[in-house]
């Protein structure tokens, strides 16, 4: 399976608007075509292991999964330690992408 820059363009985004976080979690799929449209068959299978819907490692609930994904990006979040309400500065707002 090829990497695809589409699809860290949405593990960026994650990492950096927390509404398309939480919101990635609930529609993984169709929040994905919102950041670059239609998806290859491997886009979409890494966006589901993304989203913790396939393939989740050493036992873990998807809801494990989830969380710990959630705190990694909070962190990088976090670590930004931009004064804008939404990093990166200038930020796009979190209603961009509805």
């Amino acid at each position: 399976m090829a990497g695809s820059k589409n699809v860290l363009a949405v593990l960026g985004l994650m990492c950096v608007n927390r509404n398309f976080r939480t919101d990635f979690f609930v529609e993984p799929t169709q929040k994905a075509q919102l950041v670059f449209g239609t998806m290859t068959a491997d886009e979409l299978e890494q966006i589901q292991r993304l989203a913790g819907a396939i393939m989740i490692q050493r036992g873990r609930s998807r809801a494990q999964f989830v969380s710990e994904v959630t705190q990694a990006c909070e962190q990088v979040f976090t670590s930004l330690e931009c004064t804008c309400p939404m990093p990166p500065c200038p930020c796009p707002d979190n209603e961009d992408l509805y």
